[in-house]
């Protein structure tokens, strides 16, 4: 009777640890350097992504990585405004893919995305802006608190560990002056 017990015993804490290790496994991400980032350009440019980090590791555009199912949610973008005017409001965001090589088709959709939203919005024709401005030469950290609650309730449904690449789009952006340009100006860099 005595050994069925300890067998029982060490068949859950082995149960116990191969579910704490699966959840702990890894996977290979990417996060692709953007096509239309305005890397070395004699344009104005207002923003420049200075760092990725998952946890305490800094990523590189580009450059496979491992992470596991919480990358997402342990992601931190460091932001900063290198343009000429102070800015009131920004997204930064992206459509999310399964596969590390996987591509959109032509003429397709991202099924799934994420956006860090950073400031208020305002109609400059209705209302003056009341809160935080990010000055020239002022960089903010956007962490998963920056998400929207809908945005997390849905990648949760879908488990955020799914996916392994992230594909940054062109951010949106309201300056002091109420002005969002059509097409704003924003600078990656291959070596974060």
């Amino acid at each position: 009777m005595r050994s069925r017990h300890l067998i029982s015993v060490l068949l859950v804490i082995g149960f116990v640890i191969g579910v704490q290790s699966t959840s702990a496994q890894t996977k290979k991400r990417v996060i692709p350097f953007p096509a239309w980032s305005l890397d070395s350009t004699d344009d104005p440019v207002s923003l420049e992504l200075i760092e990725i980090k998952i946890g305490d590791k800094p990523i590189a555009l580009d450059t496979p990585f491992d992470a596991n199912d919480t990358w997402l949610r342990n992601m931190t973008l460091r932001v900063k405004n290198i343009g000429t005017k102070p800015i009131v409001a920004f997204g930064l965001g992206g459509g999310l893919l399964l596969g590390v090589g996987e591509e959109l088709p032509m003429y397709a959709s991202f099924d799934y995305g994420i956006a860090w939203n950073w400031g208020n919005n305002f109609n400059p024709d209705k209302e003056k802006h009341h809160g935080p401005v990010l000055n020239v030469g002022d960089t903010v950290e956007l962490t998963y608190a920056n998400v929207s609650s809908l945005t997390r309730r849905v990648l949760a449904k879908e488990g955020e560990g799914a996916f392994c690449k992230l594909k940054f789009m062109a951010p949106a952006i309201q300056y002091a002056d109420g002005s969002s340009p059509f097409t704003p100006p924003m600078r990656f860099r291959k070596a974060l």
